[in-house]
């Protein structure tokens, strides 16, 4: 249990946000390294801008031929940034080619430390780790699993 900070014990989920659904239809897929939006979109509006939020995205069903390399990230529509920082530090998830190509499940983990004020949407973006070299989210059509959550945490000092 975490120490008391005004009444409050600190590492306490606050709120917990949760988008999604298990048919997704949003297949989705580019062979460009900008980055795109897919799925839903998810609004929080936290209680404390000194608080953090954590992030977890879940994909299922993310494809590459041969070789090429996915990148996903959390973006935060509302104030034009990316989560974790700048654009080029998206980490890079690589997706290989195991028999013609295999579709794999992505799992994104991304927490900011400061939660800021006022509604935030948040959504999850891809894109090519290289030009010309094509990806798909939600590569089973109607088939696949988007879900996207993010808590409100209360930080220890």
């Amino acid at each position: 249990s975490g120490a008391s900070l005004t009444g409050i014990s600190t590492g306490k989920i606050v709120q917990t946000k949760m988008e999604g659904n298990f048919n997704f239809s949003g297949d989705a897929s580019s062979n460009s390294t900008t980055f795109a939006a897919f799925g839903n979109a998810l609004t929080i509006t936290p209680t404390s801008s000194s608080n953090a939020l954590m992030f977890h995205l879940s994909l299922t069903d993310c494809y590459a031929a041969a070789q090429e390399g996915i990148e996903v990230t959390i973006y935060d529509e509302t104030n034009s940034t990316y989560v974790n920082g700048a654009e080029g530090r998206a980490p890079r998830l690589h997706l290989d080619n195991i028999g013609g190509g295999i579709n794999m499940g992505v799992n994104f983990f991304s927490i900011l430390e400061t939660a800021g004020s006022g509604a935030r949407t948040y959504k999850g973006y891809y894109r090519s780790a290289q030009s010309g070299e094509t990806v798909y989210v939600n590569n089973a059509g109607s088939g696949g699993c988007v879900r996207f959550c993010v808590m409100e945490v209360v930080k220890d000092d």
